[in-house]
């Protein structure tokens, strides 16, 4: 499952809030998750603690709106999996140590589906990104493009 693999992949057992997670409770019951019926729409982990990669596997949680996983400790690339989410409204990465390019997977959220990303926030001195909406640099500062 995709909210296993994330926790496992970003050191969960670090976070700063993990109720219910990895538990037999319904994951719309785990920190940071907000459902619709029994399906995940919304992860929301910003200043949590995530350590380590997106896994490929956060593809899987094809429903998603809200992505925001802001001021956290995460490395690597942004997975092109992300690009599987096109229902994805808002994509919050900014402050973490995210590397590369946006992929094209990811950019092409912005004008598929009536172009549903709306918001989607990096680093832009780690992170290549020509189709993003905001962007921050080390010294705390941040824009959003026109």
């Amino acid at each position: 499952e995709a909210l296993v693999a994330l926790y496992v992949s970003t050191n969960g057992g670090s976070w700063l809030s993990k109720n219910n997670w990895l538990t037999s409770t319904s994951v719309c019951d785990w920190h940071g998750i907000t459902c619709s019926g029994d399906v995940a729409m919304r992860l929301e982990l910003g200043s949590n603690n995530l350590q380590g990669s997106v896994p490929t596997e956060i593809g899987y949680l094809t429903q998603l709106e809200y992505m925001i996983l802001q001021n956290n400790t995460l490395t690597g690339p942004i997975p092109t999996h992300l690009g599987e989410l096109s229902g994805l409204e808002i994509l919050l990465v900014t402050r973490n140590d995210l590397t590369g390019m946006m992929p094209d997977e990811v950019c092409s959220l912005r004008t598929t589906n009536d172009g549903a990303l709306l918001n989607l926030d990096v680093d832009c001195e780690e992170v290549d990104c020509s189709c993003c909406t905001g962007c921050c640099y080390d010294g705390g500062f941040c824009w959003l493009y026109p």
